[in-house]
């Protein structure tokens, strides 16, 4: 009850509190232990002020792994402990541990957290080592992921992260206000593939997928695309919180590897055959030559004039065979 809930948020030396956003991305925090104020140097009394002023002193580089480690979890429906580098108004730099376990109701989301300071110097310095090589490699790999609740009725997407922009292409208010644009963006071969696995979600209980989006510039980016289904409050499914990831790099990456290895099979397919066919023109050649060479007396012109046709394909042949063999190594080709 409220009285037994207050007594153990006033007793915990941890800060104990509730992160929530709702459908249109409004974030609050609705209850938190007395002991967020000297955590986070937040007052516990205006917690309608302090989800924007604890997002801006969490350090940038941390930010966006905490936002994706969260949505994950959300992703998996499991508990998650987040690491996290926060600048105190008073105590300057710590390092905060945060035990998270989510839970939706409606087209709200929480993470239940419990948090704590783990700073030491150490942990300070190898974390600002970590986060730069995370964010470059991230960066690199084109990883972006988007954080997503679709409404299955509607198909319209209840709330979607910041991260949408920079994959689809396009504002977050025009997903909002337009249901189908999320999924017109899909490519058009993949489209009814996609439309149907979200439409039989409720059957499976989680949706996983990989197509492609297709940008307002024409760019295409690969998306590998998981959700768990929740239901609302009388337990009829109803909506699909899931994540999506921008896989494109790796997806290039293993066509580029495909490539190679086709390549590679043609290369030692080729040099077989110029193998074998370079034996049988030897036979050819080394016979004309013979013949052509021999004491079995003068042949007719006709009959010399064939053969030194025969010769001379033989040598022509010889020499394909050559440029043949020089393609299956892979080797430049000689003037």
């Amino acid at each position: 009850d409220a009285p037994a809930l207050a007594a153990l948020l006033e007793a915990t030396p941890h800060a104990i509190f509730t992160l929530e956003q709702t459908g249109t991305g409004v974030r609050r925090i609705p209850i938190a232990s007395p002991a967020l104020e000297a955590l986070f140097g937040l007052p516990a009394a205006d917690l309608a002020v302090a989800t924007s002023v604890l997002r801006s002193r969490i350090h940038p580089d941390d930010l966006p792994r905490m936002e994706a480690e969260a949505a994950a979890a959300f992703v998996a429906n499991r508990p998650c402990t987040i690491r996290f580098r926060y600048r105190h108004p008073v105590t300057g730099e710590r390092v905060i541990d945060g035990h998270a376990i989510p839970e939706s109701h409606g087209d709200i989301i929480r993470l239940n957290v419990v948090a704590y300071d783990v700073t030491d110097h150490g942990a300070i310095e190898r974390l600002a080592r970590l986060a730069p090589a995370r964010r470059d490699a991230t960066a690199s790999a084109g990883n972006v992921e988007v954080f997503y609740i679709l409404d299955l009725r509607t198909a319209r997407l209840r709330f979607v992260g910041d991260a949408y922009e920079r994959l689809w292409g396009t504002p977050r208010d025009v997903a909002y206000a337009d249901a189908d644009a999320w999924l017109r963006a899909v490519h058009p071969d993949d489209r009814p593939r996609v439309a149907t696995r979200f439409a039989d979600a409720t059957a499976h209980g989680h949706v996983e997928s990989a197509y492609r989006v297709v940008r307002p510039d024409g760019s295409v980016r690969w998306v590998h695309d998981r959700a768990f289904i929740a239901a609302d409050p009388t337990g009829v499914p109803d909506r699909a919180i899931g994540i999506a990831v921008d896989v494109t790099a790796e997806h290039v990456a293993t066509e580029q590897l495909r490539h190679a290895e086709r390549m590679e099979a043609l290369g030692h397919l080729v040099s077989g055959i110029a193998h074998d066919f370079n034996n049988l023109l030897w036979v050819i050649h080394g016979n004309s030559t013979l013949l052509l060479g021999g004491s079995a007396g003068p042949w007719p012109p006709a009959a010399r004039d064939g053969l030194d046709d025969i010769r001379a394909a033989a040598e022509r042949a010889t020499a394909l065979v050559r440029q043949l063999l020089t393609f299956a190594r892979g080797d430049a080709a000689r003037p």
